[in-house]
C-alpha cells in the first residue's frame, strides 16, 4: 500500500504546479503554489505528531481510521470544485523529433542533469530520514516513540 501511495503522489507532484499554473489567475499563482509546495513538508510533520499520539493512545490502525474519517469531507468537496482552467493553454504545434535525439538533448542539458540529480539525492535523503528518524531517536536516545515522533516532526 506505500508503495501504490508513492507512485500515486509522485505522479500528484508531477501533474499538480503545471495544472495550478494553468487554473490559477496571475493573482493567486504565487500563492497557490506556495501552498501546494508547503503541503507535502508540513504534513509530513504533522503525520509524525499525529501518529506518535494515536500510537501511544490506541495503535496505529485506529490513526489511519481517524484520518480517513477526517479527509472524507475533504474528498467529497473535490466532486463540486470546477475544474475549468483560467486561460486556455497555448497551442503548440508538435515537433516531430525522433526519440533518441530528445534524449540525448535531454541527457546533455547540465541544468536537468544536475536538477534531477540534486532532486534524486534529497528524496533518498529525506527518504532514510523518514523511515529511520523515530526509530532511531527510540533506540539509540531511548525516547519514548511518542516523544520521538514528536521531535522528528518538529525538526
Amino acid at each position: 500500500a506505500r508503495v501504490l501511495s508513492g507512485v500515486g503522489e509522485a505522479s500528484f507532484q508531477a501533474i499538480a504546479p503545471p495544472f495550478l499554473d494553468d487554473a490559477a489567475s496571475d493573482e493567486n499563482k504565487g500563492t497557490m503554489l506556495a501552498l501546494f509546495f508547503c503541503a507535502i513538508p508540513v504534513g509530513t510533520a504533522l503525520g509524525y505528531v499525529f501518529g506518535g499520539y494515536m500510537e501511544k493512545l490506541y495503535s496505529w490502525r485506529e490513526g489511519f481510521l481517524v484520518l480517513a474519517v477526517m479527509m472524507l469531507p475533504l474528498t467529497l468537496t473535490s466532486f463540486f470544485v470546477s475544474n475549468s482552467i483560467a486561460s486556455p493553454p497555448a497551442k503548440e504545434e508538435p515537433k516531430d523529433t525522433p526519440r533518441l535525439a530528445g534524449l540525448w538533448r535531454l541527457v546533455n542539458n547540465r541544468v536537468w542533469v544536475a536538477a534531477t540529480l540534486g532532486y534524486s539525492a534529497w528524496t533518498f535523503t529525506i527518504g532514510a530520514f523518514a523511515v529511520w528518524g523515530p526509530t532511531f531517536l527510540h533506540s539509540v536516545h531511548k525516547l519514548p516513540l511518542e516523544v520521538a515522533d514528536l521531535n522528528f516532526g518538529i525538526i
